[in-house]
């Protein structure tokens, strides 16, 4: 009796393996092939030339002068917060306006001692995936800047001066999906703050 149980189990089971058309649990699509137009290129940011070194010791929050950023409630030194983990000396600091658009300003700036290690930084991720989210090149910031709005409720800014990296971001107290006439205007701001806080850095 056991044998005979035994055979029809396996008969069952080979059967159901036969007739079912669920895909395998462990099948994963290839990845796409490097001539793929799918491809993501694993590097799209050009390397600007290095005009200023900076201290990398020493760094504090900067001040916010500009019009521009008291039009939208932002003004006065940032406040030093506990970097990432991922970046435990980057400096991080943060403006939190009462009034205006935003609820929140985060910048974050690494200098590294050698520029080897600044380049290495200004082509790692995120930089290289901010190319890939409609950023937007800035003039005039730095030696290289661009913008980023893909997201309307937090547009930032990268910019690289020698071997400083910095990112600011604006975190929108509301905001629309679909057309949103108020990104590009506060977008605007993002130069004029970016500007600030390469102003504040110390030459080596």
């Amino acid at each position: 009796m056991r044998t005979l149980l035994l055979v029809a189990t396996g008969i069952v089971l080979a059967l159901a393996g036969c007739t079912s058309e669920s895909p395998r649990p462990d099948h994963v699509a290839p990845p796409p092939s490097s001539g793929s137009t799918t491809a993501r290129p694993r590097t799209t940011v050009s390397m600007p030339p290095v005009t200023h070194h900076w201290k990398s010791d020493g760094l504090s929050c900067p001040r916010l002068t500009s019009k521009q950023a008291r039009a939208i409630g932002l003004s006065g030194t940032g406040k030093s917060v506990p970097a990432s983990q991922d970046y435990p000396d980057d400096l991080r600091c943060v403006w939190e306006p009462i009034e205006g658009p935003v609820t929140k300003v985060v910048l974050n700036i690494t200098v590294p001692v050698e520029q080897s290690a600044a380049d290495k930084f200004w082509q790692s991720e995120p930089y290289n995936g901010d190319w890939n989210h409609g950023a937007q090149p800035v003039s005039g910031v730095g030696e290289a800047a661009f913008i980023v709005t893909a997201w309307h409720q937090e547009p930032w800014i990268t910019a690289r001066s020698g071997n400083a990296t910095l990112t600011i971001s604006l975190h929108r107290k509301k905001w629309e999906e679909g057309h949103d006439p108020e990104i590009e205007k506060l977008a605007a701001v993002l130069p004029f703050m970016a500007r600030d806080a390469l102003a504040h850095l110390v030459p080596a």
